[in-house]
């Protein structure tokens, strides 16, 4: 795809996204605006490239949000590193925090297993007794 020029649709399929994503992306200003020879919009590598950054960065779970501002942070040269590192940290301890609550969950989902397992088969079910509890 290096040099040649694509339509949105054959941009879209390459980089596995919708037509309306790329307009979003474009738009928001996560990816450069292209050129319009003619009055079509003709996109290129660049674009593919800037898709595959923002699908990568994602599945690291950063926001659009984040992606846009390291994006604008790109200009300021040898501190983008550290303004990546910064966003990086932030989402590292949000995600720290979630495996820690989803732990919590696990550990409760067995206890309710165990619970059930152990259970007189004449006695009620204890899950459907902790699920309905008010506490």
């Amino acid at each position: 795809m290096a040099g040649r020029q694509m339509t949105i649709g054959v941009l879209a399929k390459a980089a596995g996204v919708g037509v309306e994503t790329i307009r979003y992306y474009e738009r928001m200003g996560l990816i450069d605006r292209p050129a319009k020879p003619g009055g079509a919009r003709v996109y290129s590598a660049l674009h593919l490239r800037q898709l595959h950054y923002i699908r990568n960065a994602k599945n690291l779970r950063l926001s659009l949000k984040d992606i846009l501002a390291l994006r604008q942070k790109l200009a300021i040269g040898p501190q983008f590193c550290a303004a990546t590192r910064d966003i990086v940290a932030q989402r590292l301890g949000e995600v720290e925090s979630e495996i820690a609550k989803l732990i919590v969950t696990r550990d409760e989902l067995g206890a309710f297993l165990q619970r059930c397992a152990s259970r007189p088969a004449d006695r009620p079910c204890p899950v459907l007794a902790d699920l309905t509890s008010d506490s």
